[in-house]
């Protein structure tokens, strides 16, 4: 099993144009499964159906609740909701959920872990475990070149695993460019978007030619503008 996309097949594929030729491939589909010594836990999207596992946490509030949300089936559904970009609201109980992960995995559970992207949160948590697990304070370094380079996004997560779990500063991969956002139509030098779709990759690329980051509220649906947010 080498990556995600082996267990969900296509999962994460979907045309960005109504050209058959257009495509694209979600990053979390093309993650590693991430190894904890010689365990192992998934990492990705819970808004996406999901594979066969064991136990499925959920780290987004638009997380899918499936079939083993009822007691009466095997296998256990957790929704433990962080706020995207931001880190989890109560420390006590985020410890619980990593120890009881821990203790999944040592016992040879299938575990998934996810938010939207796979990145921010997922990241964070699979640093946190992995601090918890193994003591290696570069943790975060060890989570982007074991499972994704754009693992820990924000300087308030970075920040917060230091703090709380002694785990070595790095720069957060968004830690400058929060969320690129476009809207129904582009300008100019700029491609066509549809609105929601996350610009951050094709904006530090060159993709999106806006001079300097700036911030446009679009006032109706009418109006194209591009948002970036900065975190300081």
């Amino acid at each position: 099993m080498s990556n995600i996309a082996d267990m969900w097949g296509k999962a994460g594929k979907k045309s960005n144009s109504k050209s058959k030729k257009s495509s694209y491939v979600s990053c979390w589909t093309t993650h590693p499964v991430y190894k904890i010594g010689d365990l192992e836990i998934i990492g990705g999207s819970c808004t996406s159906e999901y594979p066969d596992v064991d136990v499925f946490i959920a780290l987004d509030g638009s997380g899918k609740k499936g079939a083993r949300s009822y007691p009466w089936n095997k296998g256990v559904d957790i929704y433990f909701k962080i706020v995207d970009m931001s880190v989890p609201k109560d420390l006590t109980e985020f410890k619980k959920l990593l120890s009881y992960t821990a203790k999944q995995m040592k016992a040879g559970k299938k575990v998934f872990v996810g938010c939207i992207g796979g990145h921010g949160r997922t990241g964070l948590f699979l640093a946190a475990l992995t601090k918890v697990m193994t003591g290696d304070k570069d943790a975060i370094t060890t989570v982007r070149e074991n499972y994704c380079k754009k693992a820990v996004e924000s300087s308030e997560q970075i920040n917060w695993l230091n703090k709380h779990f002694g785990i070595k500063k790095v720069e957060g991969s968004k830690a400058k460019l929060s969320n690129v956002w476009g809207t129904k139509k582009g300008k100019g030098k700029n491609p066509t978007y549809n609105f929601g779709t996350d610009l951050t990759e094709d904006w530090i690329q060159g993709k999106v030619t806006t001079n300097k980051p700036q911030v446009y509220i679009a006032v109706s649906s009418k109006h194209s503008c591009l948002i970036v947010n900065k975190d300081d």
